[in-house]
C-alpha cells in the first residue's frame, strides 16, 4: 500500500493536517532560538583590566561618575589607541599617567596624550571590568572568562556543540524506535531542565553540563518536528510544509537578538530559552503520532485512529476498503518482507548504493552548516551594529525560502542544491578578495552568501527527508543533522586561520561549495515522487526502471 493512496481520499493539507502542522511549528522556532542563543550567552563585552583601589578613586572623580562600566568605557579608549589592543587589556596599568591627569578629557581628546608611552605591567591580578556599551550581563564578564580564562569560554561553545552532535545521533535512532512524538516529549523535559539550570548556575562547570544539555535538545526539537511536519501531508504539499518550518527556524535569528537587547542579562535568556517547554508538553495530547510511523511498525489499529480524526477533521469519511486496507497492512507482503529484520542506522551503509548515497548526504550537511554557521560566527567582524546584523542575517533568509517555494518544483531539488551552493561559493570567494577597508562590500557579499547557503541548506533538509524510506527516515536524518554538527564545529577554527592568511577562510569554504555542488550530480531527483515507506519497496522500484525513472536508484540491496 503507498501511503500516498491515504492521502488521495482524505487530503493532502485538509484542517485537520493544518492544525497539527501548525503545533510542530513552535518546537521549530524554539530550535532555531536554542541554536543560536549560545553567541549571546558567550558573548565577550569590551574589557580592561580592573586598576587598584586608589586608581580606580581617582578615574571616578574626574569622571564624575561612580559607574564602573562607564570607567571601563574610558579605559577602553585609552587601550584601544594602543598598537597591541588585544594582548595589552589583559594587563595591569603603570598607573602613574592616569594618576598625573588633571581631566579626564585628556583621554577622550587624542592629540592631547601621547597613547604609546603608556605601559603596562604584569597580568591582571584585580579581575576586570566590562563596557555595556553593546552587550549587558553574559556568562564570561560573571565569571570573567576572558585572557588566560580564554580558554574556558571556548570550551564551553565546544561542549555546546558536542551536545547537537549526540543529540544528533541518539534522537535520531530514537524517533525510528519509540516513534516520534514520544522522542520529542523526551526532547521537552530535556530543554525545560537545561533552560532552568543555566539561569541557576553558579560556575562554569555547571553552565557547560547544561549546555551540553541544551545543545542535546536543540537537535532533538529539529529532527522530530520537521519529519513529524513531512509525514502528515502528501507529496503535493510537502515543499511548502518544510520551506515554512524553516521560516519559523529563520524568525529566531530575528527574536533572540531583541530578546537578548531588551533583557541584557544572559540569565534571563537562558530561562528564556527553557520555559516554553512547559506549554510544549500538552502536546501529549493534542499531537497526533506520525500514522507512517505507526504503520511501519505494524500499528494499523493506531495508525487508522489517527487517519479517521483527520479526516474526520477534514469533513471526509474513509472508505470501508481503505480502512480494511490498513488495518491488513501489517499482513502485506511489502510490511513482511520489510520487518523480517529490524532496522537501524546501520541500513544506511549496508548496501553500495546506499552507502554512496548516504556519504555523498552527509558531506553536504557538513559543508553547508560549516559556511551557514561561518558566517554567522563571523557576524562580530562585520561593520555596524551585532544586533541589527544579526537581524539581517535572519532577515535574508525569509526571500531564500521564497526562492526554494518558486524553483522547488520547477527545477527539481537537485539542480536547485547544485545551484545554491555553487553561488555560496563564489560569494566566498568574491568575499575573501575584498580587502578589509571596504566594510560596505563585505558586508554585502556577506549577506549575499547567507541567502544562497540558505538555500542550499533548506534544499538538502527538505531533499534528505525524501530520499530515505520510513523505516529509517529519521536515523537518516539523524546522522545527516550529526554531519551537520560536525560542520559547525569546524567553522570557528577555520575562521581563525584569517590570522595566517585574510582570505584563506572564505576560499576554503568556496572550495568545499564547489566540491559538494559537483557531487550533487550523483544524487537522485525526488520531485513528485512519493515517500518511501520501506526498504522493500525501495528495492522494487529500483527494478522498475523507466524512461522517465531516474537512472540512480535510491536503494538496492546490493553488498558492499
Amino acid at each position: 500500500m503507498i501511503f500516498e493512496d491515504i492521502f488521495k481520499e482524505i487530503g493532502d493539507f485538509g484542517r485537520g493536517q493544518i492544525f497539527q502542522y501548525f503545533l510542530l511549528c513552535w518546537p521549530f522556532l524554539m530550535a532555531g532560538f536554542l541554536s543560536v542563543d549560545v553567541v549571546f550567552l558567550m558573548a565577550v563585552p569590551e574589557f580592561v583590566c580592573k586598576p587598584d583601589n586608589v586608581t580606580m578613586y581617582k578615574l571616578q572623580l574626574l569622571s564624575n561618575t561612580t559607574s564602573v562600566s562607564k570607567i571601563a568605557d574610558i579605559l577602553i579608549l585609552l587601550q584601544k589607541s594602543m598598537d597591541n589592543y588585544k594582548t595589552s587589556r589583559c594587563y595591569s596599568w603603570n598607573t602613574s599617567m592616569i594618576m598625573n591627569l588633571t581631566s579626564i578629557n585628556l583621554i577622550a581628546n587624542r592629540s592631547r596624550l601621547d597613547f604609546q608611552n603608556v605601559t603596562l605591567d604584569s597580568k591582571c591580578s584585580n579581575g576586570f571590568i566590562y563596557s555595556t556599551q553593546s552587550y549587558g550581563s553574559t556568562a564570561p564578564n560573571e565569571y570573567d572568562l576572558v585572557c588566560d580564562s580564554d580558554y574556558i569560554r571556548s570550551n564551553l561553545k565546544t561542549i555546546f556543540f558536542a551536545g547537537r552532535i549526540f543529540g544528533a545521533v541518539i534522537f535520531g535512532q530514537l524517533s525510528d524506535i519509540i516513534g516520534r512524538l514520544r522522542t520529542f516529549l523526551i526532547v521537552v523535559v530535556f530543554n525545560l531542565i537545561a533552560g532552568l539550570g543555566l539561569y541557576f548556575s553558579i560556575n562554569p562547570i555547571m553552565i557547560g553540563g547544561f549546555l551540553l544539555l541544551q545543545g542535546f535538545s536543540q537537535v532533538g526539537y529539529t529532527l522530530t518536528t520537521f519529519v513529524l511536519g513531512c509525514e502528515l501531508v502528501g507529496t503535493s504539499k510537502r515543499k511548502w510544509t518544510g520551506t515554512v518550518l524553516q521560516l519559523f527556524y529563520t524568525a529566531a535569528f530575528i527574536l533572540i537578538p531583541l530578546c537578548y537587547w531588551g533583557m541584557q542579562n544572559w540569565r534571563y535568556l537562558a530561562l528564556f530559552s527553557g520555559l516554553p517547554s512547559i506549554f510544549f508538553l500538552s502536546y501529549f495530547f493534542i499531537v497526533y503520532e506520525s500514522p507512517r510511523w505507526l504503520l511501519s511498525k505494524g500499528r494499523s489499529k493506531e495508525a487508522l485512529i489517527i487517519i479517521e480524526k483527520v479526516g474526520k477533521t477534514n469533513h471526509i469519511k474513509l472508505s470501508e476498503n481503505l480502512k480494511t486496507e490498513i488495518l491488513k497492512h501489517h499482513e502485506s507482503e511489502e510490511y513482511k518482507n520489510d520487518t523480517e529484520k529490524k532496522h537501524s542506522v546501520f541500513d544506511l551503509i549496508k548496501s553500495k548504493s546506499m552507502l554512496l548515497l548516504s556519504l555523498n548526504v552527509w558531506f553536504n550537511w557538513i559543508v553547508n552548516a560549516l559556511i551557514y554557521y561561518g558566517i554567522i560566527y563571523n557576524v562580530e567582524n562585520l561593520a555596524g551594529s551585532l544586533y541589527l546584523n544579526f537581524i539581517l542575517l535572519g532577515l535574508v533568509e525569509i526571500p531564500a525560502y521564497v526562492l526554494n517555494l518558486l524553483f522547488l518544483d520547477r527545477i527539481g531539488r537537485r539542480n536547485l542544491l547544485i545551484i545554491s551552493l555553487w553561488g555560496t561559493g563564489v560569494a566566498c570567494l568574491l568575499s575573501g578578495c575584498v580587502p578589509k577597508y571596504n566594510t560596505v562590500i563585505i558586508a554585502t557579499i556577506a549577506m549575499i552568501g547567507k541567502l544562497t547557503v540558505t538555500m542550499s541548506y533548506g534544499v538538502v533538509y527538505f531533499y534528505t527527508s525524501e530520499l530515505f524510506p520510513t523505516t529509517v527516515r529519521n536515523a537518516a536524518m539523524g546522522v545527516s543533522s550529526m554531519s551537520a554538527r560536525i560542520g559547525g564545529t569546524m567553522a570557528t577554527p577555520i575562521l581563525l586561520l584569517d590570522h595566517y592568511f585574510s582570505p584563506l577562510p572564505m576560499i576554503i569554504f568556496a572550495i568545499l561549495s564547489a566540491v559538494a555542488g559537483g557531487l550533487t550530480f550523483k544524487m537522485p531527483e525526488t520531485k513528485g515522487k512519493p515517500l518511501d515507506q520501506n526498504f522493500h519497496k525501495s528495492s522494487v522500484k529500483n527494478e522498475r526502471k523507466t524512461a522517465e525513472d531516474d537512472p540512480k536508484p535510491l536503494i538496492n540491496d546490493e553488498k558492499v
